[in-house]
C-alpha cells in the first residue's frame, strides 16, 4: 500500500519531557511550534502546488513532531479542523497523528476518531525499563504495550517507532524490543538508530565518555537484525534512518556523532538481502566454478549488486561461482531470491 503525506511539523508540541537524545527543533528544521493560522496557511500553500497524490492508494494529513495528544484538547481541536476540511474536500482521506504512549487513553483516542484521525504513529523507542529509564523517556514499556492494544481496539492503523543504541541498550534490549513489539502486531514500524545532536543530554554524555554511540557498522549490523525480525511477523518497516537533507521529515541536519549515512535504509536493507542470500548458498551447491543465477523481484536487483557492488562480490567469493547472473522475475516475492547452479 502507497501512502501520500502531506506533512504538518510540531517539533516537541505537548511533550512534557526532554528525553537525552532529543532536539526538535534541529530534528524536524524549525524552532517554534505553528499556530493555527500557520497551519492553515502552510497547508493552503502545499496544496496550491498541485501535490494531490492521486497516485497513492492512501492520502493523509500528517501531524509529525511532537506528542499531539498533549496539546490541550481545544488546540488539537483547531488544529485538526483546518485538515478535516481538506478530508471534506476529498483532497485526502485521512488524518494522522504522532505522540507519546502514556497520552492515548479513552477520551483522547475518542477525540481523534471524532475529526477523522485514522493513523496514530506512537514513539515507543524501546519495551526494555531499563533503557527508557536510562534515555528519560517518563514512561516504562507497559505504557506503550497497553497503548498500542488500546489504539488498535479502537480502529485505529498503529504505527510504532522505535531507536537503536539508546543508552544501556547493548543489542540484545532491541532486539528483545522487536520480538515483543511484533507480538502487539502494529500496522508497521520505523527504525532510528541514535544520532547525537549538539544541545542535547547525549551530547553531554558523549564529550564526558557516559554514551558512546553506534558505529556506521555495528548500526548496519544491528538494524539489519531487528529489520529481519520485524518482517518475519508480515509488518512492514517503513522508515530506516533519519533524513540526510532537509525535506518533509526528521533530518540529519547538526548531528554531532553517530551512524549518518546518506542512503543508511539502502545499506540495512542490502546488509539482510545479503545475509539471506548466504544463509540460502550455505545449505549446499555443487563444485565451485559454475555459474549462478539468481531471480530476484526487479526492485530488489540493487540490492543484490548492494552499496558499490559490494554484496555481488561478497557473493561470488563465498559460492565460488564463476560468475553470477541475475535475473528479474516479478513473481519472487520482494526481499527473496531464487537461485540456481548452472554448468558454465
Amino acid at each position: 500500500m502507497s501512502v501520500w503525506i502531506a506533512p504538518v511539523f510540531l517539533p516537541h508540541a505537548g511533550c512534557p519531557h526532554r528525553c537525552v537524545f532529543c532536539d526538535q527543533g534541529r530534528i524536524w528544521g524549525s524552532p517554534s511550534i505553528p499556530s493555527v493560522e500557520d497551519v492553515r496557511d502552510r497547508l493552503a500553500r502545499f496544496f496550491e502546488t498541485g501535490a494531490r497524490g492521486f497516485e497513492a492508494s492512501t492520502r493523509q494529513i500528517a501531524f509529525y513532531g511532537g506528542s499531539f495528544t498533549m496539546l490541550e484538547p481545544s488546540l488539537q481541536e483547531s488544529y485538526l479542523a483546518v485538515a478535516a476540511a481538506y478530508v471534506r474536500k476529498g483532497w485526502v482521506d485521512s488524518i494522522r497523528v504522532s505522540t507519546r504512549p502514556e497520552a492515548l487513553g479513552a477520551d483522547q483516542l475518542s477525540l481523534l476518531r471524532r475529526w477523522g484521525v485514522a493513523t496514530i504513529e506512537i514513539g515507543v523507542q524501546s519495551l526494555s525499563d531499563s533503557v527508557l529509564e536510562q534515555t528519560r523517556r517518563g514512561h516504562k514499556a507497559q505504557d506503550s504495550i497497553e497503548a498500542i492494544k488500546r489504539a488498535k481496539k479502537a480502529g485505529f492503523e498503529v504505527g510504532a517507532q522505535i531507536m537503536l543504541g539508546l543508552p544501556g541498550d547493548r543489542g540484545r534490549e532491541s532486539l528483545l524490543t522487536a520480538e515483543r513489539l511484533c507480538s502487539l502486531r502494529p500496522d508497521f514500524v520505523r527504525l532510528y538508530p541514535v544520532v547525537v545532536f549538539e544541545g542535547t543530554e547525549l551530547a553531554f554524555r558523549l564529550r564526558s565518555g557516559q554514551y558512546r554511540p553506534l558505529s556506521l557498522e555495528d548500526a548496519v549490523s544491528l538494524a539489519a537484525q531487528v529489520l529481519d525480525a520485524i518482517e518475519s511477523y508480515g509488518i512492514p518497516v517503513v522508515r530506516i534512518g533519519l533524513l540526510h537533507a532537509p525535506g518533509p521529515g526528521p533530518s540529519s541536519e547538526g548531528v554531532l556523532a553517530g551512524p549518518v549515512h546518506p542512503a543508511f535504509g539502502y545499506l540495512v536493507r542490502c546488509r539482510l538481502y545479503l545475509e539471506r542470500l548466504a544463509r540460502a548458498l550455505s545449505s549446499g551447491g555443487p563444485a565451485k566454478r559454475e555459474v549462478l543465477r539468481l531471480r530476484v523481484h526487479p526492485r530488489d536487483r540493487c540490492l543484490v549488486y548492494g552499496h558499490k557492488g559490494t554484496n555481488l562480490a561478497f557473493l561470488t567469493e563465498v559460492s565460488g561461482a564463476r560468475r553470477i547472473e541475475v535475473q528479474n522475475d516479478e513473481t519472487v516475492p520482494k526481499g527473496r531470491a531464487v537461485h540456481e547452479w548452472i554448468r558454465a
